[in-house]
């Protein structure tokens, strides 16, 4: 078979079937609901570049998301693998409904079960993930032996006492300075900074979403560039040159566009990154010019100002949810639009520093209610659930399930007058899916009060008489 065929076979054997199975795995596609040797019902996606071959080891980056999209998972990393020649491969069976035990025996058992049927180089198997699938890629090498790297897009590293100065990797963490995990991944570096661990923030413009193709692209050149350093593979000075005259054009967007202290911290990994391997002098020099910029300056002293108000205020939601979830302290909702409201203040500002404060605040505070309603609902605490719903129509308006949520479970209490209450309000932020409303559970008694026909009438010109 030829090297111009886009395809190859494997033969693997499986306990469960006790015979020979051919596995076709087609290059430069991404294949999905592949079986793993162990378990047959455990299932992963992968990714093999359109080069690959068996002549020579292959480096992994296992890519996690916690709600079974590993294909969707995949494609963000696709192109850059293409391009770099990794191989990606995501589980399809690892869950935040599941024990972080059990996810790692998932994620254990496939990783095995690729290193038993393709070249895997072991000293270079890295981990990525974006919001929980970050966290469980932040989790990886603490309990999967080999894995070398992280690449953990809008998250925090899980838990930072988790980490030993005996079991370094590196991690590189990718985020959106309007993500309201941004104030919480800078603080984590200065953990593994304490540990010596090789470190890396990569920070954008934007908020809590997956980053671009070029910055994925970026931090898989890092793990690239890192193992040339380590000598774990060959020096390629073309490879070397080709990052550092990207990194130096992103550099010079960035400072054109006036985000200076972005530029900065895109300095300082450069010139991590390449000490190993170039003369760094000029870099050296672009940075002690932009440190002296006073535009840099007051961007860094409003930065500083603003992301100290930051964590005061996140201490302030912190508690007082919990009192009000704690009470069930309906009366705290108004104070609670109040907050919502002064965000969005904040978030308008002429006052860049300060509008990136409110963006990330108005984040951090709906996923606090969601990650509340979560917990209450695994406590079985119906009362305290109806209140965060309530609370996530403030911190959310455009989430529509929240307020068919209320209202059926009022008009199940009998409480008409909330539901009507919500309904209306839910016109009000743009609401129209008069099916969904029409199919509501428990609300046959709602249906039929005049009041919730006027209100229909008010807000629908179409509806069905």
């Amino acid at each position: 078979m030829t090297s111009r065929f886009r395809y190859f076979f494997l033969f693997i054997s499986t306990v469960i079937s006790l015979q020979a199975q051919t596995l076709t795995l087609k290059k430069g596609v991404i294949l999905d609901s592949i079986p793993t040797v162990e378990v047959v019902t455990e299932t992963y996606s992968l990714f093999l570049p359109s080069d690959f071959n068996t002549d020579r080891t292959w480096p992994l980056l296992l890519v996690f998301d916690m709600e079974g999209r590993s294909t969707q998972a995949l494609r963000m990393f696709r192109k850059v693998a293409e391009e770099q020649g990794y191989i990606l491969a995501g589980p399809d069976n690892v869950s935040d409904t599941l024990s972080i035990a059990d996810n790692i025996l998932v994620s254990d058992r496939l990783l095995t079960s690729i290193k038993s049927i393709l070249p895997i180089a072991s000293s270079r198997v890295y981990s990525a993930g974006f919001d929980s699938g970050g966290k469980m890629a932040g989790l990886a090498p603490l309990f999967i032996k080999g894995i070398q790297g992280v690449i953990s897009c809008g998250a925090v590293f899980p838990n930072s006492e988790l980490l030993s100065s005996t079991n370094r990797f590196h991690y590189i963490g990718i985020v959106g300075n309007e993500d309201y995990n941004y104030t919480d991944m800078i603080k984590a570096r200065s953990s593994m900074n304490t540990l010596r661990f090789t470190n890396n923030l990569f920070v954008f413009k934007g908020g809590h979403q997956w980053p671009s193709s070029e910055l994925l692209g970026r931090a898989l050149s890092h793990f690239t560039i890192g193992a040339m350093s380590k000598k774990l593979i060959g020096k390629d000075e073309d490879l070397i040159a080709a990052a550092y005259t990207k990194d130096l054009r992103s550099f010079e967007t960035l400072k054109n566009s006036g985000a200076l202290l972005l530029a900065e911290r895109h300095l300082n990994d450069m010139l991590t990154l390449y000490r190993p391997h170039l003369s760094i002098d000029s870099l050296r020099v672009l940075r002690k010019s932009l440190r002296k910029n006073k535009q840099f300056k007051t961007q860094q002293r409003l930065n500083t100002n603003y992301r100290f108000r930051e964590t005061l205020l996140k201490d302030d939601y912190v508690y007082y949810l919990e009192e009000d979830v704690l009470t069930y302290n309906y009366n705290n909702l108004g104070w609670w639009t109040f907050q919502m409201e002064k965000l969005k203040t904040f978030a308008n500002s002429p006052i860049s520093e300060e509008q990136l404060m409110g963006k990330r605040l108005l984040g951090f505070a709906n996923a606090l209610v969601e990650d509340q309603v979560i917990l209450s609902r695994a406590e079985d605490d119906p009362e305290a659930v109806l209140l965060l719903w309530m609370l996530k129509t403030i911190t959310d308006p455009r989430d529509y399930s929240y307020y068919l949520k209320i209202i059926q479970e009022t008009s199940l209490q009998e409480d008409f007058g909330t539901a009507l209450f919500y309904l209306e309000e839910a016109f009000k932020n743009g609401f129209t899916d008069l099916d969904a409303l029409s199919n509501l559970e428990h609300t046959g008694l709602l249906r039929i009060m005049p009041e919730y026909k006027e209100l229909l009438e008010s807000y629908s010109t179409n509806l069905e008489e």
